[in-house]
């Protein structure tokens, strides 16, 4: 039976307070978010707030003038601290003519002039969050140059750098039009989480866009604490941790501003109690073995024993029978980290404490659809089916709903397995009972076949 234990959480009602305050004061957002025990309101200002306070990387899809940038400046500046209008004008763009020295940083001339390869790293890496606008105009290999930085939190020039740590990234994109690039598959696979923001469900609702942007404007403002920020980034003389211990300094002093113009905001103490509550959250043991049967049905291969972007699809085998006939590649380690994280925070949004295969599933589409390359005969035969969301999202769905009635049916037999091996510590698979024992003989459902190679001897 699906547990749905809940249990009373301030800091719950205390984010979803923050959210609808923000939602109704500076960012309108009407979108839902299910998270398959609960539908939440404010869903994308939601998920944008829990990539900043949990340090994710987040991959914000939508047609130019949703609001994918704007949302997250405007979250910047009360989560993060940067007053808005230098929060717009820090960012990284895509743009095909990128160079190195406008995503990292410049030669410091007056130092090399004198043999010192010294760097002048630009300012978007002096603050606790990135926001990279239009990652998919970039061209493939200057998306290369992003992928290192990304990963370590470390940005190389010449014989300098700057260590950013762990920070919250965010990447916007355009739908797919005459100007975007296809971002490279390690860049995506750096992406925690990819959803999308719609347009507006009806013109009215422009009325209460162009308030919230002008209360925005006015309220996320500070001239002297800008000012201050300004005059820190552009001393080519400090040092580059003092300009960053400086700047963090002057972002308390912004939310410090806000606190005294009455702006509602999330406390240290918060912010470190959400972080907390989420990484307690429990995975159920169905929960669990749902996402191990996702996992091993898109990875698994019968011929070549897991997916790989350079084998074919050889469809007289058992593969075209399960997920993995249906993509182009596997999925690598940090998918598997991200499903369980992102699990968790739906199953938090809920008030539960502990996740259930209900959050998996509402979870793990955000995951895996800008991952998955599905093949065309897949996408042909899913092309007919409605959906309300972007294509990739929409597919992904499709391919778990087929996964979950699959595992639905095969469930019992995983958990019997789980537990004659772990539990009851069987070996071989001649010492199972009868129905089990056959049931891992004669299976082709992947996980079973995983399962049974993996932890019996035959």
């Amino acid at each position: 039976m699906v547990s749905f234990r809940r249990f009373k959480m301030k800091i719950v009602e205390k984010l979803k307070a923050f959210v609808e305050k923000t939602a109704n004061s500076v960012h309108y957002d009407t979108t839902k978010l299910d998270t398959g025990t609960e539908i939440i309101e404010h869903g994308i200002l939601t998920l944008e707030t829990l990539v900043f306070l949990l340090n994710k990387k987040a991959l914000v899809m939508g047609n130019p003038g949703t609001g994918k940038t704007s949302s997250v400046n405007k979250l910047a500046s009360l989560l993060v601290g940067i007053p808005l209008p230098l929060a717009e004008s820090i960012h990284l763009r895509g743009n095909p003519e990128e160079t190195k020295e406008s995503l990292i940083g410049r030669p410091d001339f007056g130092k090399l002039n004198l043999g010192d390869e010294k760097a002048l790293f630009i300012f978007a890496h002096f603050f606790p969050y990135l926001l990279i606008d239009e990652l998919n105009r970039l061209k493939p290999g200057k998306q290369s140059l992003l992928l290192q930085g990304l990963q370590s939190g470390i940005w190389k020039y010449l014989n300098d750098y700057i260590k950013t740590g762990d920070r919250p990234v965010f990447a916007t994109a355009n739908h797919t039009d005459e100007g975007t690039e296809k971002i490279i598959p390690p860049l995506e696979d750096r992406f925690n989480i990819c959803f999308e923001i719609p347009p507006l469900k009806t013109t009215y609702d422009v009325f209460d866009v162009e308030a919230a942007d002008t209360y925005a404007r006015n309220l996320l403002s500070n001239d002297e604490i800008e000012e201050k920020m300004l005059k820190i980034l552009l001393d080519n003389k400090k040092p580059n941790k003092e300009k960053q211990i400086e700047i963090s300094r002057l972002c308390r002093e912004f939310q410090d501003y806000l606190k005294k113009e009455g702006v509602f905001l999330l406390s240290e103490e918060d912010k470190k109690e959400i972080k907390r509550k989420i990484e307690e959250t429990e995975l159920s043991t169905h929960c669990k073995l749902y996402i191990e049967a996702v996992f091993q049905e898109i990875n698994y291969s019968e011929l070549y024993g897991f997916k790989r972007a350079s084998d074919p699809i050889i469809l007289d085998t058992t593969d075209k029978n399960y997920a993995g006939g249906d993509v182009g590649c596997g999925l690598g380690n940090r998918a598997v980290v991200d499903m369980w994280h992102i699990t968790k925070i739906f199953a938090f949004l809920s008030g539960c404490e502990e996740a259930n295969v209900e959050h998996a599933k509402m979870a793990i589409p955000y995951v895996l659809n800008h991952r998955l390359k599905f093949t065309a005969d897949f996408e042909a035969r899913s092309e007919r089916k409605s959906r309300k969301e972007m294509k990739q999202l929409g597919l992904t769905r499709i391919l778990l709903e087929e996964i979950n009635a699959r595992f639905n049916q095969e469930a019992k037999n995983l958990q019997e397995a789980l537990y004659w091996r772990k539990e009851k510590g069987i070996k071989k698979i001649e010492d199972l009972p009868d129905r089990i024992k056959e049931k891992l003989k004669n299976t082709k459902y992947p996980p079973l076949v995983v399962f049974r190679d993996l932890y019996f001897e035959k």
